[in-house]
């Protein structure tokens, strides 16, 4: 479980096939990687991802086919920026909303403003999935926790702070590129008991 919140800005050293899936190597801080154990569970742009190896300043993670098919990466290469958050502990602070890190499918930038100082982000969904949106709800978009702006049947647009902007990866998107999202988890429990 996680909380939408990113601790880091890490950097894909290489990536090989596994069979049909991939392995990853990812470059992080000397302070990131300090408590960091075989098995434990990092949210990587969204997908929740097992740590394989350790060694240095280096996390590997094995990643399913389903994976590579469900989410962004695929498009990802050697040198993409990832944004980065450690799993909940009884003790962590609890910003954000309740992510799980499964991701839901992938959208589209529609739009990508940068104000001064503010920024807007618009995202093209299928329309099938409106039901999973409020306005000022919670949205998980590459494992950044946002709030729904405004909405129509197929896109989105949320808000960015600065402290968001330079401290994730969405400092060097641009229109077109693909997004990991998760919708909140809470609504989809509630829809799913209502239509049952």
């Amino acid at each position: 479980m996680f909380t939408g919140l990113i601790q880091e800005l890490g950097t894909i050293k290489t990536i090989s096939p596994l069979n049909e899936g991939a392995k990853w190597e990812i470059s992080v801080s000397e302070k990131f990687v300090k408590d960091c154990e075989l098995g434990d569970s990092i949210c990587i742009n969204g997908v929740c991802s097992t740590v394989t190896s350790i060694a240095d300043h280096t996390l590997s993670f094995d990643y399913l086919p389903e994976t590579l098919k469900r989410t962004t990466f695929n498009t990802l290469k050697a040198g993409s920026l990832i944004n980065l958050e450690k799993s909940l502990t009884p003790t962590s602070k609890m910003g954000g909303h309740f992510v799980t890190g499964h991701i839901d499918e992938t959208v589209r930038i529609g739009s990508l403003i940068e104000g001064d100082p503010f920024w807007e982000i618009s995202c093209e969904f299928k329309s099938e999935n409106r039901k999973f949106l409020v306005e000022k709800g919670s949205v998980c978009l590459d494992g950044i926790s946002l709030t729904v702006g405004n909405l129509n049947n197929s896109s989105f647009t949320c808000y960015l702070i600065p402290h968001t902007i330079s401290h994730t990866n969405l400092k060097q998107k641009k229109v077109g590129d693909l997004l990991n999202i998760e919708y909140d988890m809470l609504g989809k429990y509630v829809l799913n008991q209502i239509i049952k």
